[in-house]
């Protein structure tokens, strides 16, 4: 059997974790027309520092064959280096300005069977939840896309 495991690991984890309670200024992103769902760049800006959500294509091994995999990964950056992958696109800022209440990180377990023998046993992150102290409806739609990541 094959384990594959792309979750975010302990370090991850951990910076999500000392986030709480803070104040998310702003996230910047690539206008809703276009998914960062696939490949792309999210940013969360704080205070002190900034943090990007990031899909790249890496080559991994997909279920039997090497195939291009899109790795969801949080890092730490510089905001002047959190831009579009996208040529000659300005990313959009949208304000929060709000405490971080509760995050809540979405993973996906999948197993592949082949004549009822386990060959694949795959986690993976998909998303991040951020919740606030408080909430508007304006703020609600639009994270709304943020959170599609």
């Amino acid at each position: 059997m094959i384990c594959i495991d792309t979750r975010f690991n302990n370090k991850t984890i951990v910076i999500l974790k000392n986030m709480l309670g803070e104040v998310m200024l702003k996230y910047k992103c690539d206008p809703f027309v276009y998914s960062t769902s696939v490949h792309g760049i999210a940013g969360i800006i704080f205070e002190n520092n900034s943090f990007a959500f990031t899909n790249t294509i890496e080559v991994a091994d997909y279920y039997g064959s090497t195939e291009d995999v899109a790795i969801f990964r949080l890092e730490s950056l510089p905001e002047s280096e959190i831009c579009s992958k996208i040529q000659n696109q300005e990313m959009i800022e949208i304000p929060v300005n709000n405490q971080i209440q509760e995050i809540n990180v979405i993973n996906e377990h999948q197993e592949l069977f082949e004549s009822n023998q386990k060959t694949y046993d795959v986690w993976l992150t998909r998303g991040v939840i951020f919740k606030f102290l408080m909430v508007s409806s304006y703020l609600l739609k639009k994270m709304y896309g943020f959170l599609k990541i």
